[in-house]
């Protein structure tokens, strides 16, 4: 069987055998990671010994011997192909453990699989969307495509592929707190993990298993937070009116809206080294030493003792109201300006050449359409009668943060490359089964070369015939 990634370096015969062997992602990541440490450690033997032989070697006997090397098969090219099959087979492994069908979405990623052209799939966006690996795979094999993940992010996975060999997909999913998915998935553990925690926390502070955050002047304010006696967490959001959050079975089902997951975002930076155990409950016992205490001596200790545990559990719940401001409600946004014909026009345009894909640029000829009909005229005509004019629509605001990005990103490359840079880019895009990387001018030139000599035989034979 071929290497895990055609073209990307030569396997050894330990490693095809394992791949041949048809082993499972969990194993094959098992392997990945030793393998790395292992290559790691020699190279590392390597260059220690190579330096204490360079201590004792004259300096043109140490030149050649540089000169003379292949980068190609040196041993940083190989950990490096070692890095890229793990952080790929991570992605494999992370899916299937704790994603949903094709989709999982993470704290801070995206991680999708589709089928095309009967080939499968896998793409990983960021928090904004943006895609930063994404490679096909063919039974056991996987092929790179195309990966602009930074080395932050590499690292980040490469860490939780070590995880996940050393400690198990099931001995982290089960820690109902979060914490424990949080410290070892990052960003890559499931998508409201954040929220769980500092919900624990509030519980486990206040000393309550259903608690209301509070306003400064004591009032009931926006969250809910309870817990079953399973340890699964429900978070009631009271201003939009439902359960935004719950655990059931090992599982977060979460609406967090973008709003939401920010707050609580915000609340986890400050709450995420808190200690989870939970307290000991106050004991309420009373000692009493002579036998023949007056029975109101008898009841002051426990009416004391009593008073302080109250007193207690209102400071813990006025320090954690204090420190993570849970009661203070986040200022009202105003809604987004509705979008007009223009912005529309040029947001689609962006789409298209940015390469935002097929769901996004539907979406937003949707809006087009619904605009126009709640006018009474067609987009096209509505463009060109009142180009600039508001549509009687409504923007969200994920929607419109989207719009701005993409319009500023599309006007920056607009400047950057001129309007036939642009075209050429657009047309590569509209003609690519798959998104091409506006970054990668070798791949754009490749693609629009081939495009133009496609072109050229077509017309080429419509002579002939």
């Amino acid at each position: 069987m071929s290497d895990l990634f055609i073209n990307e370096g030569t396997a050894s015969a330990a490693e095809n055998s394992i791949i041949s062997m048809g082993q499972t992602s969990v194993e094959l990541l098992q392997f990945l990671i030793a393998e790395m440490k292992r290559r790691q450690a020699e190279e590392a033997l390597r260059q220690q010994e190579a330096q204490q032989h360079q201590e004792g070697q004259p300096q043109s006997e140490t030149t050649e011997k540089t000169i003379t090397e292949t980068p190609e098969f040196s041993a940083d090219a190989i950990i490096a192909d070692l890095e890229r099959k793990t952080v790929a087979a991570t992605v494999v492994n992370v899916l299937e453990e704790f994603g949903q069908g094709d989709r999982y979405q993470a704290e801070g990623f995206t991680i999708k699989t589709s089928y095309e052209n009967a080939q499968q799939i896998y793409t990983v966006r960021d928090r904004d969307f943006n895609e930063i690996l994404r490679f096909e795979k063919l039974g056991e094999d996987i092929l790179g495509i195309e990966d602009t993940m930074p080395p932050e992010q590499k690292a980040e996975f490469l860490k939780v592929g070590e995880n996940l060999a050393e400690s198990g997909a099931e001995a982290i999913n089960n820690d109902l707190t979060s914490k424990t998915q949080l410290d070892k998935l990052g960003d890559l553990a499931p998508a409201g993990s954040k929220a769980v925690f500092v919900a624990n926390v509030v519980l486990n502070q206040t000393g309550q298993e259903t608690y209301r955050s509070q306003t400064t002047e004591g009032q009931a304010d926006r969250y809910s937070f309870s817990r079953n006696d399973k340890g699964e967490i429900t978070i009631h959001d009271h201003y939009e009116g439902y359960d935004v959050l719950q655990v059931r079975d090992k599982k977060i089902l979460q609406a967090l809206s973008q709003e939401n997951a920010q707050h609580f975002e915000a609340l986890y930076e400050k709450v995420k080294d808190a200690d989870l155990t939970p307290g000991r409950k106050p004991d309420l016992t009373v000692e009493v030493p002579e036998r023949n205490r007056s029975s109101q001596s008898e009841t002051q200790p426990f009416q004391s003792h009593q008073t302080t545990c109250d007193r207690t559990v209102e400071e813990r719940t006025e320090t954690i109201d204090r420190e993570i401001e849970l009661e203070a409600p986040p200022e009202p946004q105003p809604k987004p300006p509705a979008p007009t014909p223009a912005e529309l026009s040029e947001w689609l345009l962006a789409s298209k050449v940015l390469g935002r894909g097929d769901a996004q640029v539907q979406h937003i000829k949707k809006l087009g359409r619904e605009g126009a009909e709640r006018t009474g005229k067609d987009f096209k005509d509505l463009y060109r009668e009142a180009a600039n004019e508001p549509l009687p629509i409504e923007l969200s605001s994920i929607d419109y943060e989207q719009m701005q990005k993409d319009l500023r990103q599309f006007r920056d490359l607009v400047k950057e490359r001129g309007a036939a840079g642009v075209a050429q880019i657009y047309q590569v895009q509209t003609q690519s089964e798959n998104p091409v990387n506006i970054k990668n001018n070798s791949q754009i030139q490749f693609k629009s070369e081939t495009a133009s000599e496609a072109r050229s035989t077509v017309r080429k034979i419509d002579l002939e015939r």
